[in-house]
């Protein structure tokens, strides 16, 4: 009997052995793998239920991302991250175009920092000012006025001063206009505004308002001018290539860049509808399509000028692409005869170029 108790109690402990080791390196590891297992499924599921509810507002979110890209690129617009001493010349030009006002001894002022975050690359606002004298009719100081009002980047008068002369029945004053810039990380100019006063060689109003007057006798009187382009020194005021529509005085139609290179430029012409219509890219880049006054032609000025130095690399490799029923005509003025600034490296329809 004893030698048959302890087989059952050996066998009894050797059973036990066996759960024993069962439950510590198989179903215990088991357990605590099911466990790890559990806890990823619940975090994956609550990752994806935040991933779904992220698809099911992603339109929303599309939307609200638009409006905003809106909102920004209607604020830079607004406060530019460039505007030059030149460029406030024109603006003093553009006001006497459009308004008929007579204008007299104007000043400017070199940039300032108007505001400035606290961030490293955080915003700085900048001013220049203009102070002019001017001189008009009553509905000449309401126009000039309303000008600046509906002007698109940010302008505004800081001090107007106005005296009346019944006996010329006009009104004489002075004003000072503030214009203001906004710079970032996410601004295209980087550093403060350069101011350009004291490099300037060339007339800005003569170069950059196209001149109407033919300079070679044996070219014929021409039809109105529809598009110009503007090719000058990189040491000028003004950006070195310019490409615009003839009588845009507010500048909107404006392809321009800043650099010294040769600049490969296409100008397509067509028509629809009985409208003509112009597109021009600057190195594949392009502000968009822009209709066009015409009459017998289409006309285009290029206005270039004489090579500074040999430094002076600015030029135009230029493509006209004129799917119309109209000739185009490229009538180029005072380009270098030595290294031309302007070459017509291909054209598809009646291309015809006067130099």
């Amino acid at each position: 009997m004893n030698g048959a108790n302890e087989k059952k109690l050996l066998a009894v402990i050797l059973a036990i052995g066996i759960i024993l080791i069962s439950y510590n390196y198989i179903y215990k590891p088991k357990q605590k793998a099911n466990e790890t297992m559990k806890q990823e499924i619940k975090i994956l599921e609550e990752r994806y239920n935040k991933l779904h509810a992220l698809e099911i507002e992603s339109p929303n979110m599309e939307k609200e991302v638009k409006l905003l890209k809106e909102e920004i690129e209607k604020y830079n617009s607004q406060y530019p991250a460039e505007f030059s001493q030149e460029e406030t010349v024109m603006l003093v030009n553009y006001i006497n175009q459009a308004t008929n006002i007579h204008i007299s001894n104007v000043s400017l002022s070199p940039f300032e920092i108007f505001y400035q975050e606290d961030a490293a690359n955080g915003e700085i606002a900048y001013v220049t000012s203009v102070a002019l004298n001017y001189t008009g009719s009553y509905s000449n100081v309401k126009a000039f006025f309303q000008y600046l009002k509906d002007y698109p980047k940010r302008v505004t008068l800081s001090s107007v001063s106005m005296s009346y002369n019944q006996e010329k029945n006009e009104i004489t004053g002075e004003l000072k206009i503030n214009i203001f810039i906004i710079q970032s990380a996410d601004s295209n100019l980087i550093g403060a505004p350069e101011y350009t006063g004291i490099i300037g060689k060339e007339s800005i109003i003569d170069q950059y308002i196209a001149l109407e007057q033919n300079p070679e006798a044996e070219i014929q009187q021409k039809t109105a001018v529809e598009l110009y382009a503007s090719l000058t020194s990189p040491y000028a005021d003004m950006a070195p290539v310019i490409i615009g529509v003839k009588g845009d005085i507010m500048g909107e139609t404006e392809a321009k860049v800043n650099n010294n290179m040769i600049n490969e430029v296409t100008i397509e012409l067509s028509a629809s509808e009985g409208s003509y219509y112009a597109q021009y890219w600057i190195n594949g880049n392009s502000n968009g399509k822009y209709k066009l006054n015409v009459d017998t032609s289409i006309d285009i000025d290029v206005y270039s000028q004489r090579r500074a130095d040999e430094s002076d690399k600015v030029g135009m490799l230029a493509k006209i692409i004129n799917n119309t029923d109209l000739a185009a005509n490229l009538y180029v003025y005072n380009d270098d005869a030595n290294a031309p600034r302007f070459v017509l490296e291909s054209s598809v329809g009646v291309v015809n170029i006067v130099r």
